[in-house]
């Protein structure tokens, strides 16, 4: 072979495995980084949602509050973030007013009845168990809906947060 093409030979090759070392380096790098800033969500039975960074779990606070400080740094997942807590946050007060309606109703059936365990006022009594009955199934189904929502929006703006990683 003519010593022109045996060069250009070697050189492309030394081009080559230093493009391949290169990727390799930067691959290692990015995963890395992965490792370490990238957040996930565990669900725990007693204590509700934990996340995880860098192999540490920690609490993600009423409303996910406590996960605001990673969002700050991602332009395009913080308005997804800032809806999970405003559906969290709706949630809440819906499950708080369908406590105090099925309290209120408990307390105005319970007041309509007498010593002897005889009802005394029927009007009382039904208009008591109706609305501790509604109040209960309205803020389940409302409440249940509505943190369901928040828990999607949560876990989708996790997900661009993760993915903006890689873009910076």
């Amino acid at each position: 072979m003519d010593k022109l093409v045996v060069s250009s030979l070697k050189r492309f090759l030394w081009l080559f495995c230093l493009l391949f070392a290169t990727a390799g380096l930067a691959q290692q790098n990015c995963l890395e980084v992965y490792d370490r800033e990238a957040i996930y969500l565990r669900t725990d039975f007693l204590t509700g949602y934990t996340y995880i960074k860098n192999g540490t779990p920690r609490p993600v606070g009423f409303a996910y509050r406590r996960l605001r400080l990673e969002f700050e740094q991602t332009p395009l997942a913080l308005p997804i973030f800032r809806k999970a807590q405003r559906l969290y946050k709706a949630q809440f007060w819906v499950s708080m007013a369908g406590l105090v309606g099925t309290t209120a109703g408990g307390i105005m059936a319970l007041q309509s009845i007498d010593r002897n365990g005889y009802v005394n006022n029927e009007r009382r009594y039904l208009s008591g168990l109706n609305l501790m009955l509604g109040s209960a199934i309205l803020s389940t189904g409302i409440g249940l809906t509505l943190q369901i929502k928040s828990n999607q929006q949560l876990e989708d703006a996790i997900w661009l947060r993760n993915r903006e990683l890689f873009g910076r």
